[in-house]
């Protein structure tokens, strides 16, 4: 598993949803490997189109940001086209607009 956003670096978690967590998210959050990857995500443009799915997560941002992010557009778009699953959640659709 590989985490991804516009920009690469680190990714920006709402210390709300990090209060609020429930167990799975708690323990996703303290496992140290998903923190370095939250730390340093990958540039979106530069991630693999040979995953076999596309989780896009919920956030205000990801309603705003990936609605117009090309290269996650075509990202997801050769993924579904060759069968991968794409997956979005609460604002994360938004990304499937384009």
């Amino acid at each position: 598993m590989d985490i991804a956003s516009p920009c690469g670096g680190k990714a920006p978690v709402d210390p709300g949803s990090v209060k609020e967590a429930v167990e799975v998210a708690k323990a996703f959050l303290a496992d140290p490997q998903a923190a370095k990857k939250l730390e340093n995500t990958l540039v979106l443009e530069n991630a693999k189109d040979t995953y076999d799915a596309y989780f896009v997560v919920s956030g205000h941002r990801v309603m705003w940001d990936l609605a117009v992010h090309t290269p996650l557009h075509r990202l997801l778009s050769t993924g579904y086209t060759r069968g991968a699953v794409v997956a979005a959640v609460c604002h994360g659709p938004a990304a499937l607009v384009g």
